[in-house]
This record gives structure tokens, sequence and C-alpha cells, in this order.
């Protein structure tokens, strides 16, 4: 019987250690594991829509979009740093609600921000466009059909 056990015990911490270490190969090859960066995402979310659009509107997208993407980056960026203040503040001993609200106040702050930018450049595009580019607008949703 202990036998038995010292042998599950050794497969399992093996299994652990597979485990840990095809993480750090990984995290080693492919970088560290969370959504891509917004200047990775924003022109495929982009190139995406432009590609449904007649010429003139895509080019028009990819030329209005391309004039906001350091805001949208950034503002992206601030959306990131602001969940890491609310992982610190969760994480935080002792425990201050008040740095936690805050946190949490600067995530909905920041989103507001980033979802305004982008709202922002889709007003500015909107009036250029094609009715049938419009339409497609209204319809499409990013990844999908």
């Amino acid at each position: 019987m202990k036998q038995r056990l010292l042998v599950f015990a050794l497969i399992a911490s093996l299994a652990v250690n597979l485990f840990v270490a095809s993480r750090f190969v990984a995290h080693a090859v492919m970088g560290p594991f969370g959504p891509p960066p917004p200047e990775i995402v924003l022109p495929h979310i982009v190139e995406e829509l432009a590609r449904k659009l007649s010429d003139p509107d895509a080019t028009l997208v990819r030329r209005v979009f391309g004039a906001h993407a350091a805001e949208i980056s950034e503002r992206s960026r601030a959306v990131g740093r602001a969940h890491d203040h609310v992982r610190a503040a969760l994480g935080a001993e002792p425990f201050d609600q008040a740095a936690l609200t805050a946190a949490l106040d600067e995530v909905r702050d920041t989103e507001l921000g980033l979802h305004g930018a982008v709202q922002q450049t889709i007003a500015e595009i909107a009036p250029q466009l094609s009715p049938a580019a419009r339409h497609i607008l209204a319809a499409w949703t990013p990844g999908g059909p």
C-alpha cells in the first residue's frame, strides 16, 4: 500500500513538473499569456472590416482609424494598467476597500475613454461612408461572418 502511494505521488509530481515546464517553455517561446496588445489587434480588426467594403470606403476606414490608432492603443494600454491596479488592490495585505474602489473606478473611467475614442472614430467615418458601407458596418461584428 505504501509503495502504491509512493508511485502515485511520483506520477503526480511528474505531471505537475511537466505542466510547469510546458508553461515556462510556452511563455519563453510565445511571450506572456493574455490578450495581444492593441497595436497588433486594431490593424487586424480594421483590415477585417475593410475587406468587406468597396475600395474608396476601405481606404477611408484605414485612413481614419490609422489617424486615431495611437490614441486608441494608448487608451487600451491604460485599461490594462487599470486592471493591474485592481489585481494589486485585491491582493494587498492588509486589504484596503478604498484602494479597490478607486481601482475599479479607474477601470470604469479608462474603459469609457477607450470606448469613447473608438466611437468618436466611427462617428467621424460614418458620414463619409457610402450607404452600402454603413449597412455593412451596422451588421458587422469583429470575427463574424
